[in-house]
């Protein structure tokens, strides 16, 4: 065996020869699986061009599942369990935050433990209101009070309504089953997009982490019509900023609109910007649009761009949906016959505004005694608030409690109320209430009572601003006053009656209101208008200051140049800048 300094030469031979074999494999192996995985890469780049320009084609549709929250925080990915590779399984993701595809857990796995007394589904509702909005909502009875339920077996209880709910209809008018429904939604959605404090003690829990993809599968239930424009509840309130005045008109009401905003813009002063919804085309014409439009800081815009028809957008009731799809965030609505003798933007500055959102005026004081609509309300609201309880109408003093002509609504906070307002409004869930209440007004403070939710009157209830009659009545629009009992708007224009002659104004001197709902009415006729005697004359029949009355002569001249103008094609923005 020949041998180099002691080594066996042989087998070193030998095994070199097999170590060079050994090195030509694992080379050869090592090359063909780059070059694979480099095909694999490309192939891979090339289908995430393809689904990239896939995802990108595929339309939002209306029951779609979006993701309420804009990035929401999820525990359990929808993902394929199979995936070849990261980028594939980055794909996967892409597609599924396009289409949600979230199953939703019926039951928590793991019941919280509740040893307290038994509640019903209304008295969680009542318990989670006044955690989510404040005292000010909900009305208790002691035993209610000494009730201390924690969150964590509120959220379970709400999880698995909500998870009922989907499975679940209610017939046309039941608005008892309705407001269950409305009600979990809305302090589930609240709960997680605008309470995070309260999350703490809930996010460990088993499947909190689906209850965002929940809450959005009960708003493609409740409100299938919302997302025509915006996918999501929260991609539409994420649109909303600063503050205006929002007016909804159509034909007939132009020369009324298009009078209140030259009457803001030149007698007050008032810069607001201002948004003019009206509801498909032939709601009105081009030459009224373009009107409109000459003035400045003023936007028309077609309501029905921003809903799905099967709302049925039309009336009285664009109202609540105009204010949803206004682009501001703190709104002032006006009818188009509203008229003012201070800045409406005072109205943010209210009380009771600041701490609710909402301000809202009454109504004249008419109809004592119990009548069908009180029988009808009092049929599905077996526990009103506090506010409610102390109300005119749940009193029977008066079968008109609210009048719509001016809402102010902070949608920043009061969002769940006036998405509530518009479910009420459209054609399908309309159709009952209208029968018992007059048009969109009522709407506004009944649905904050059937989801539990704050609101506020400016207190004082309709008068009338306009002149003495032979009788010590004061005759004329249906007036408001502020908090402090000044005189703030009317409704209703300058003329005697708006239906019958339009030549005939009212002489504006004098004002009076309602403290008692104990009063007397003259009604309107064709050559007079809503004439009022409160029970107590003195102290609630007031003079128009001087400034008053020159600011309402001035728009009563203002409206016979709109008249003689009509709007029509005819230099409207030169006419503009010479009123």
């Amino acid at each position: 065996m020949p041998t180099y300094h002691g080594i066996n030469t042989a087998g070193f031979l030998v095994n070199r020869r097999w170590a060079g074999f050994f090195l030509l494999v694992l080379t050869v192996f090592a090359l063909s699986t780059f070059h694979l995985i480099s095909l694999q890469y490309n192939h891979a780049s090339l289908l995430q061009e393809k689904a990239d320009e896939v995802i990108n084609k595929i339309p939002i549709k209306s029951n779609s599942l979006i993701p309420i929250l804009e990035t929401p925080k999820v525990e359990e990915k929808t993902v394929p369990k199979k995936v070849d590779s990261p980028m594939k399984e980055n794909i996967k993701e892409k597609i599924v935050e396009k289409i949600v595809t979230v199953e939703v857990v019926r039951q928590p796995t793991h019941p919280i433990k509740y040893v307290g007394p038994k509640l019903n589904m209304d008295q969680i509702h009542k318990k989670m209101a006044k955690l989510l909005y404040g005292p000010i909502v909900a009305h208790e009875d002691d035993a209610e009070k000494s009730m201390d339920v924690p969150i964590e077996h509120m959220w379970q209880e709400l999880y698995v309504h909500g998870t009922e709910i989907l499975d679940q209809t209610w017939e046309e008018g039941d608005y008892g089953t309705a407001g269950k429904h409305l009600r979990t939604f809305s302090q589930l959605y609240t709960l997680i997009t605008d309470r995070q404090d309260l999350q703490i003690s809930l996010t460990s829990l088993p499947n909190f982490s689906k209850t965002g993809y929940l809450v959005n599968q009960l708003e493609q239930k409740l409100f299938p019509w919302l997302n025509a424009k915006y996918r999501s509840l929260t991609a539409l309130r994420n649109s909303w900023s600063g503050r205006g005045i929002v007016l909804t008109s159509g034909r007939w009401h132009f020369p009324l609109a298009l009078h209140a905003i030259v009457s803001l813009r030149k007698v007050l002063g008032v810069d607001l910007p201002i948004e003019i919804f009206y509801s498909g085309k032939g709601d009105i014409e081009n030459h009224m649009a373009q009107a409109y439009a000459k003035i400045p800081n003023v936007t028309v815009i077609d309501v029905e761009n921003y809903f799905d028809q099967s709302a049925g957008i039309n009336g009285w009731h664009v109202k609540p949906f105009a204010m949803l799809a206004s682009s501001f965030k703190e709104i002032i609505f006006l009818d188009a016959d509203v008229l003012f003798l201070q800045d409406p933007s005072i109205l943010f500055n209210f009380k009771g505004y600041k701490e609710t959102g909402t301000a809202f005026f009454f109504d004249r004081s008419i109809g004592k005694g119990i009548h069908d609509t009180h029988k009808w309300f009092e049929g599905w609201l077996k526990d009103p608030t506090e506010v409610a309880r102390k109300a005119r109408f749940w009193n029977h003093e008066t079968i008109h409690e609210m009048e719509s002509g001016v809402v102010a609504i902070d949608k920043g906070r009061a969002y769940m109320q006036l998405l509530g307002v518009c479910w009420m409004n459209t054609k399908q869930d309309r159709e009952v209430a209208m029968k018992n209440v007059h048009g969109d007004k009522e709407t506004f403070w009944m649905v904050a009572e059937l989801i539990r939710l704050p609101y506020y009157f400016v207190p004082t209830y309709g008068g009338t601003v306009g002149y003495v009659d032979k009788d010590g009545y004061v005759c004329g629009g249906l007036y408001h006053g502020d908090e402090n009992e000044q005189p703030f708007w009317w409704n209703g224009g300058v003329l005697i009656n708006k239906h019958f002659h339009l030549d005939r104004y009212i002489n504006f001197t004098h004002y009076a209101f309602d403290r008692t709902s104990d009063v007397k009415w003259k009604w309107e006729s064709e050559i007079s208008p809503f004439c009022l005697m409160p029970k107590n004359p003195k102290t609630e029949i007031g003079e128009l200051s001087l400034l008053d009355k020159a600011e309402a002569a001035e728009m009563v001249e203002f409206y016979k140049v709109v008249q003689q103008i009509g709007g029509v094609e005819k230099r409207w923005d030169e006419r503009y800048k010479a009123v």
